[in-house]
């Protein structure tokens, strides 16, 4: 699918997911780092 669309759409289309993906894993990574310090 990615080697469909073109590089400069990808950006576009990539860039609000990116944005929630980094702020998902910032709250990912506090959950985590207490879950895998516990396991």
């Amino acid at each position: 699918m990615t080697d469909e669309l073109p590089g400069v759409e990808r950006q576009e289309i990539d860039d609000p997911i990116t944005i929630k993906a980094k702020r998902n894993l910032k709250r990912k990574k506090r959950r985590s780092a207490r879950a895998r310090f516990i396991a």
